[in-house]
C-alpha cells in the first residue's frame, strides 16, 4: 500500500480550493509561448501574455549614419565597412542567401550595380524588416567622357531636341554614366521648354508633367547624387546655366 500510495501522489497534488480534491497533471493542457518559451496552465494567462507583448528591440540597419527606412535607397559611391551597421539582429540575407553577421557589410561593399534585398531577422521579431538598396557606381573615366560630351553640346550653341538627342548618343559609350546623363538629359529637356513657353508667352503651354519643372524636378533627382560641377568649362561660354 505504501508503494501504490507514493506512486500516486506523484502525479496529483492538492488543489487549495476545497483542500481534498487532487489535479492530475497529466491531463493539464500547457499552452506554450512560442516567442520567449514560457508555459502557461490557463488559456487566459497565455492570451494576457501574448497582448503585453514582448520588450524586444526591432532589427536596424544604419548606413552613413542614417537609418535606413522601406523606401529603396540609391548608392552611386564606393562604400566602406564602417558605413554599414547592423543592431538587434540574429541572421541576416542578401537576396536571399544568409549572410553571416560579420561579413555582411564586405558583402555590401563589394555590389557596384542591380538591386540588392537585406532582410533582418531576430527571434521574436515575426515580420523580419526588408530593405532594399539600388547600387550604381559609376567610374571616374565614364563621367569624364560623359563631361566631354556636354562640353561639346556647349560648345554648338545650339539648344534643340536634335542637339540633346546628339549629347544621349554620344554619350552611351559609357554605360555606368547612365544615370548621370539621364540627369543632365532632363535639364537640358527642361532649359528647352522652358524657352519655348516663353517665346509663346504661355508658361502652361506644355503637357502636364511635361513642362519644364518636371524635367527640372527629375534632373535635381538624379545629379544631387552626384559630386560634380554641372557644366564644364567656363560658364560663359555656355547658353546652359545650371
Amino acid at each position: 500500500m505504501g508503494f501504490w500510495h507514493t506512486g500516486y501522489m506523484e502525479f496529483h497534488e492538492h488543489t487549495e480550493e476545497g483542500g481534498g480534491g487532487f489535479i492530475d497533471e497529466r491531463q493539464v493542457s500547457v499552452f506554450p509561448c512560442t516567442t520567449c518559451g514560457l508555459q502557461f496552465v490557463t488559456e487566459r494567462d497565455f492570451r494576457v501574455h501574448t497582448f503585453q507583448g514582448h520588450s524586444i528591440q526591432r532589427p536596424v540597419l544604419v548606413f552613413k549614419g542614417r537609418e535606413c527606412g522601406r523606401g529603396r535607397l540609391l548608392v552611386t559611391e564606393e562604400t566602406s565597412v564602417d558605413d554599414w551597421v547592423i543592431r538587434n539582429t540574429d541572421k541576416v540575407t542578401v537576396n536571399g542567401s544568409t549572410v553571416s553577421l560579420e561579413s555582411v557589410a564586405e558583402v555590401l561593399c563589394s555590389q557596384r550595380t542591380g538591386v540588392v534585398e537585406v532582410t533582418l531577422a531576430q527571434n521574436g521579431v515575426p515580420r523580419p524588416p526588408r530593405f532594399e538598396f539600388e547600387f550604381n557606381l559609376t567610374e571616374e573615366n565614364d563621367l569624364l567622357s560623359v563631361d566631354e560630351a556636354l562640353d561639346r553640346l556647349i560648345d554648338g550653341r545650339e539648344l534643340s531636341a536634335r542637339s540633346i538627342d546628339d549629347f544621349i548618343m554620344r554619350s552611351k559609350h559609357y554605360p555606368t554614366s547612365a544615370r548621370y546623363v539621364a540627369g543632365l538629359a532632363n535639364y537640358l529637356y527642361g532649359v528647352m521648354a522652358r524657352e519655348r513657353a516663353a517665346e509663346s508667352g504661355n508658361p502652361d503651354e506644355t503637357p502636364a508633367g511635361d513642362g519644364y519643372q518636371a524635367k527640372y524636378d527629375q534632373a535635381v533627382e538624379i545629379l544631387r547624387n552626384f559630386d560634380r560641377p554641372p557644366v564644364v568649362g567656363s560658364p560663359c561660354r555656355s547658353p546652359v546655366t545650371m
